[in-house]
């Protein structure tokens, strides 16, 4: 079973479009338990803090509830990964930094995101970034 650290923009895509985009694809293979979420602290403050942003909120219309109930799910059924001695700094972005960390910490197979600067890394052995329509192709080859 793959690992995956998932970008923020990966599940805010599948918020927005949550039945005919590739991001709610990925998403609906974690739910039916194709493949194994690995985040970190950071990681999950990071989706909270991204959820919350008064723009993404127009757009999902989710109520504290419903923010809260993703972030409870994620936080009880992902792997999460704590040591937090490792620092990376490998992206263009140090914001971007933050799951590929997780991954590394969490040997995860992929980081899974649509960020074009985590995107244009070089592949490397400890961390590999591919686009949600890759990571598909993946779970149905």
């Amino acid at each position: 079973m793959y690992r995956i650290v998932l970008d923020t923009n990966v599940l805010i895509s599948a918020a927005i479009h949550p039945t005919t985009s590739v991001p709610a694809k990925v998403v609906e293979a974690w739910f039916e338990e194709r493949y194994q979420l690995v985040v970190s602290p950071s990681v999950l403050d990071e989706y909270r803090r991204a959820f919350s942003y008064e723009r993404i909120q127009k757009v999902i219309q989710w109520n504290a509830h419903q923010l809260q109930t993703t972030l409870a799910l994620i936080t009880h059924a992902a792997e999460i990964k704590t040591s937090g001695d490792l620092i990376v700094d490998i992206s263009r972005d140090p914001k971007d930094n933050i799951f590929l960390t997780a991954a590394i910490e969490g040997a995860a197979d992929y980081v899974v995101s649509g960020d074009k600067d985590l995107l244009e890394i070089p592949e490397q052995e400890t961390v590999k970034v591919i686009p949600p329509a890759s990571f598909l192709d993946l779970l149905q080859s």
